[in-house]
């Protein structure tokens, strides 16, 4: 799910590049261009999400979705994206049959944080452990870095910021620093692969796992 974001374009040619898996079925609200022996693909704005349940079907479930403020336009808008949809649709899948889950959250995730955005996250986060997959885990980064489709002028600036501040990235600090959204996919598919893996995993372990050196 979200296969055109910045860390699911990354993940789904990932996918589609390993031989572990020979099929991939992606989800998303804009066009794909993109077509693969492998692939299947459906457009859909995630509205009708009953619509979309038996077209869920598979052995592992990676759900790229996330909104912001800013996109959502509100506080109702911005839960749908962020808690209802990686929710129900995980629901679905558990359904359906599969047994991994693989989710972008966010470093902070809490259900008892005071911020929205970090709360919803831990909610998201507390509701699918709770549908009893085989295997879960949730990748928690901080910054992400790459390339987007939609322009985040707040991000872009703390981006660059970043690239002349990386000093202060030390000790107790490292584990906000900014990580590459291509690293953030290149671990959901390697924790994928393993028989048994954690349950949280964020930055410093996200980069370990790509072999990330920025």
């Amino acid at each position: 799910m979200g296969a055109t974001g910045l860390v699911g374009k990354h993940l789904l040619d990932l996918l589609l590049d390993d031989p572990y898996y020979t099929s991939v079925i992606a989800f998303t609200r804009s066009p794909l261009m993109k077509s693969h022996e492998k692939l299947e693909y459906f457009q859909t704005d995630f509205r009708n999400l009953e619509g979309l349940k038996n077209s869920i079907r598979g052995d592992d479930f990676f759900c790229c979705i996330g909104t912001t403020r800013r996109k959502a336009k509100n506080i109702r808008e911005y839960r749908y994206v962020d808690y209802e949809i990686p929710v129900t649709l995980a629901a679905y899948a558990r359904e359906n049959g599969f047994s991994g889950f693989y989710c972008v959250s966010s470093l902070g995730a809490n259900p008892s944080s005071l911020s929205f955005y970090l709360r919803l996250k831990g909610e998201m986060e507390q509701a699918i452990l709770q549908l009893g997959f085989k295997k879960v885990a949730f990748f928690r980064p901080s910054l992400l870095i790459g390339k987007r489709e939609e322009k985040r002028r707040m991000e872009e600036i703390a981006e660059k910021l970043f690239r002349f501040s990386r000093f202060l990235f030390r000790g107790r600090m490292k584990k906000y620093e900014p990580v590459r959204a291509l690293s953030v996919a290149k671990a959901m598919l390697e924790v994928a692969k393993q028989e048994k893996h954690e349950i949280y995993y964020e930055n410093i372990q996200i980069k370990e796992i790509a072999g990330e050196v920025l």
